[in-house]
């Protein structure tokens, strides 16, 4: 109760003084990345935006990259390893599930088998309803809850890192929808991979300031 009643004094505390807008190397990588966006539309090769394609697979590297760097984070380790459970379904998801690598249409190319001719289909939801009960009570068990009392007193949020991720997250959905261009959308979503993985890399770092304390 105690704390419920320092929350608005809190939240107004982060808002005023743990802002961090500086300008981190990852923001400016993503940048200069999304500059040649249309250069790369119009000059690479279509197939490397298509499924199991180059920019496919260099989100899938990233993603693997990123659960390797929580795992190895020497503070905050409940939380981080939280993280990269959460970054395996991210993982799944841009396979599918895998039906993009084990089931590809032999006679329609960049296509897949529909789930209903997929033996595994019927096991995906109660399998997946099963890993994040399992992620939920991992969290309660090592109380990774504590951690939000303990970063609105006196952790920093990176605003420009959330803004630039927050940015390439919606020009992906945006080219997803309106650009049949496979290279633009595939590689915009990878720029969001870089610099979201980039930005938990330095969250993972001991000399990073966004997350206070240790976690044992």
């Amino acid at each position: 109760k105690a704390f419920v009643k320092e929350i608005p004094a809190l939240l107004l505390d982060l808002v005023r003084n743990r802002l961090d807008w500086k300008m981190y190397m990852e923001s400016w990588v993503s940048i200069a990345a999304a500059l040649l966006i249309v250069p790369a539309a119009i000059y690479l090769p279509e197939a490397w935006g298509e499924e199991n394609g180059l920019f496919e697979n260099m989100q899938l590297l990233l993603i693997f990259y990123g659960m390797a760097v929580c795992f190895a984070a020497r503070h905050h380790r409940h939380l981080f390893r939280v993280i990269a459970a959460i970054l395996f379904i991210l993982a799944l998801r841009e396979t599918n599930f895998g039906k993009t690598i084990f089931y590809p249409d032999p006679y329609e190319p960049n296509s897949f088998l529909s789930w209903d001719e997929i033996p595994y289909a019927p096991y995906v939801d109660p399998v997946m309803i099963a890993y994040g009960i399992g992620i939920a009570v991992y969290g309660i068990k090592t109380k990774v809850y504590l951690e939000i009392p303990a970063f609105l007193k006196k952790g920093k949020i990176p605003m420009v890192n959330l803004i630039v991720m927050g940015i390439f997250a919606a020009a992906g959905a945006i080219t997803d929808k309106v650009c049949d261009n496979l290279v633009a959308e595939e590689m915009t979503e990878c720029i969001f991979f870089i610099a979201f993985i980039a930005t938990l890399r330095r969250a993972c770092s001991t000399k990073c300031s966004w997350l206070p304390g240790a976690d044992d």
